[in-house]
């Protein structure tokens, strides 16, 4: 199994992200891919609940999603994706930050 895009970030907010992905083929039924998360650039410190399965499906066009829950706002992950043990990307680990707490008495308009 072969990346054509991704992993792709979406829909990031204080304690949620969305990773895709889309390959060259579904995963079969006793493999999906693995979407390792982490707290340090050294992959040594993994967020709860990581590493995410990220199903490939044919019906999506073979893209899969994952929604991950993450335990604090305004902070820096790693992470990356897996298929069978095989890293699927070239760079070592992608980066994002979750949003801030909300602060209720401020107002902002973009």
């Amino acid at each position: 199994m072969n990346l054509i895009l991704g992993p792709i970030l979406g829909h990031v907010t204080q304690s949620t992200a969305r990773i895709w992905a889309h390959t060259d083929q579904p995963a079969q039924s006793d493999s999906a891919i693995s979407c390792e998360i982490f707290f340090d650039p050294d992959a040594t410190h993994p967020v709860p609940g990581s590493p995410f399965r990220l199903e490939i499906l044919t019906e999506m066009g073979l893209t899969g999603v994952c929604e991950v829950t993450l335990p604090n706002p305004n902070h820096r992950y790693f992470y990356r994706l897996f298929h069978n043990g095989k890293l699927l990307h070239d760079e070592p680990s992608y980066t994002f930050m979750t949003l801030p707490r909300e602060d209720p008495d401020r107002l902002v308009f973009a």
